[in-house]
């Protein structure tokens, strides 16, 4: 069971993001891919994938193909990285996913803003 984590490498905040997930994963389950850089090879790959729709949200992609996007990103990323799976029985509780989609989609949706004052690495 592993994850490919699709992530903006022109935004700082999605860096710093992707850096701190791979950090975390010990157990070297999460590959993650600059789909800006990368688009070509992952349109082919993965043809659903909308351009748009990854500027807007984060992408995590499973190894049977599914899909999971924003906050359910997230959950899916839970089950592969070892620290997270002290949050794993909380983020499936209706009301914490209510809210965590509503955090997510807030600090998505602000997001450029961060990257505009984040440093490029």
């Amino acid at each position: 069971m592993t994850r490919t984590i699709l992530f903006d490498g022109a935004c700082g905040f999605c860096k710093r993001t992707e850096r701190l997930v791979r950090w975390l994963d010990w157990l070297g389950k999460v590959d993650a891919q600059d789909f800006v850089s990368n688009w070509p090879q992952l349109q082919t790959r993965y043809p659903q994938l909308d351009m748009d729709a990854c500027l807007r949200d984060m992408h995590v992609i499973r190894s049977d193909g599914r899909i999971d996007r924003g906050f359910d990103g997230y959950r899916s990323l839970a089950w592969v990285v070892p620290v997270l799976w002290l949050v794993l029985p909380f983020i499936y509780v209706p009301p914490l996913h209510w809210l965590g989609s509503r955090v997510y989609r807030y600090v998505a949706d602000h997001r450029r803003r961060a990257c505009e004052i984040a440093p490029r690495s």
